[in-house]
């Protein structure tokens, strides 16, 4: 056994594991955003107006779009909107409107950034029979997961699974292999008289052709 090679094996194995590990651990490269979708719907009675509020959470989105449909007609206003003073519960409009529909049945609002802390769609019938409608948010957010790309994922896992493999090799030897097999010097093997003479014989140019035979 050669604890020494022992040692070196384990030590590339466990660093070709722990290479392995984190590649399971960081995922590979995925889409780049995440969508939030929320919906709601109100009833907005005849000749009369009703409003729903749109709450965005605290972190900006990347975009948004607010869509909404109506069972038959209606006028909307989509407004940016903050808590109402005073001590009153809800939503208030803050400022002009950032998109309306004059007697419509649904519509879509789109926006890439200057999001409001809330909208509010208000909506408004012209004719004595109530109207239903629903209103859909969807917000894209960017991802903010540590990801790996496609070539980083395959060059750590290569590396990994080599390190592994060599470490594997490395503490199969060290356990197997004798420890003596290159260690000291070769034996001394003493030589006979008849080694003697043919050396002799070969080392001398006026020695005859044939070799001494033995005695």
């Amino acid at each position: 056994m050669r604890p020494g090679l022992v040692i070196v094996g384990v030590l590339l194995a466990v660093v070709g594991a722990a290479t392995l590990l984190s590649v399971v651990v960081l995922p590979l490269a995925a889409p780049a955003t995440s969508v939030s979708r929320s919906t709601e719907t109100f009833v907005v009675p005849g000749q009369a107006s009703a409003s729903s509020g749109i709450h965005l959470p605290s972190a900006s989105p990347q975009s948004l779009v607010i869509s909404w449909a109506s069972d038959r007609p209606v006028t909307v206003d989509l407004l940016p909107a903050v808590p109402c003073a005073h001590g009153a519960s809800g939503l208030c409009p803050d400022g002009a409107a950032v998109q309306q529909w004059n007697q419509t049945e649904g519509g879509s609002y789109s926006a890439g950034s200057g999001f409001a802390g809330a909208y509010l769609l208000r909506a408004t019938t012209s004719s004595n029979v109530a109207a239903t409608i629903n209103w859909t948010l969807v917000e894209t957010y960017a991802s903010v997961e540590q990801q790996l790309p496609l070539w980083s994922y395959a060059a750590f896992l290569t590396a990994g699974v080599g390190l592994l493999g060599i470490g594997a090799v490395g503490i199969f030897l060290g356990i197997f292999l004798r420890s003596g097999v290159y260690g000291g010097r070769p034996p001394v093997v003493p030589l006979g008289p008849e080694v003697l003479e043919e050396w002799a014989w070969a080392s001398d140019p006026d020695a005859p052709d044939e070799p001494p035979g033995p005695p």
